[in-house]
């Protein structure tokens, strides 16, 4: 049995995938004339100290002085499971989630606790490559997501509507939710941009306010160049 970090890390991946997977079905409409994905890894950047840089993408950021960073293994690790949790579901979504997840990278995660502890918040940067030309703004992957989830066993409530928000220059889809599920609940602030024909999304998992301030600063520091 899984415990409750694990849990909560299992249904942040199924959300964030059923926000992709949805992308892999608008590719399946528009096929045609639709540009070759590409067959580049996607650079997972390095961390310096409490500084993540991404140079394909321009991409820097600061971490919190005394969080915990995942490592190269765990976020593989993650992937593999995230495989096994959509296995028995949908054999049609569960193909198109799987292709999602070999189309994406888990940049960055990182926890303020550490793994197993209780109340705890954590942090996850993803690219993953757009399959369609549709798909052109944060807003578009927000929507994708949350048409998605309707009629599944994630109840989704949104808390603030979805919005564009500039961060430093850049514009971002940006929403907040409750979800409720089988897995368990919590709450997310997602903050979605597409550049370079990737969306790069940022997903905050939390269960107490008091832990919003950490997350205000990572997105404050974050810079495109």
């Amino acid at each position: 049995m899984t415990n409750p970090l694990q849990r909560s890390l299992l249904l942040l991946i199924i959300i964030t995938l059923f926000s992709v997977a949805v992308m892999a079905q608008v590719q399946d409409v528009h096929q045609v004339g639709a540009p070759a994905p590409s067959t580049q890894p996607i650079d997972p950047g390095r961390l310096d100290g409490l500084n993540y840089f991404n140079r394909f993408f321009g991409l820097s950021l600061s971490i919190p002085r005394t969080w915990v960073v995942a490592s190269e293994q765990k976020r593989e690790e993650i992937n593999d499971q995230s495989k096994k949790v959509v296995s028995s579901s949908d054999p049609n979504k569960a193909a198109q989630v799987v292709e999602s997840i070999e189309r994406s990278k888990i940049l960055l995660r990182i926890t303020k606790l550490p793994e197993g502890q209780p109340s705890n918040a954590q942090f996850m940067l993803i690219a993953e490559r757009v399959p369609a030309p549709t798909i052109k703004t944060g807003l578009d992957v927000i929507a994708s997501m949350t048409e998605t989830l309707k009629g599944t066993n994630f109840a989704v409530e949104v808390i603030k509507e979805p919005r564009m928000e500039t961060v430093n220059t850049a514009q971002f889809g940006v929403v907040d939710i409750k979800v409720n599920s089988p897995f368990g609940g919590y709450r997310q602030k997602i903050y979605i941009t597409v550049t370079k024909d990737y969306a790069i999304e940022l997903f905050y998992t939390y269960l107490n306010d008091a832990d919003l301030p950490a997350f205000a600063e990572i997105v404050k520091s974050m810079r495109f160049k």
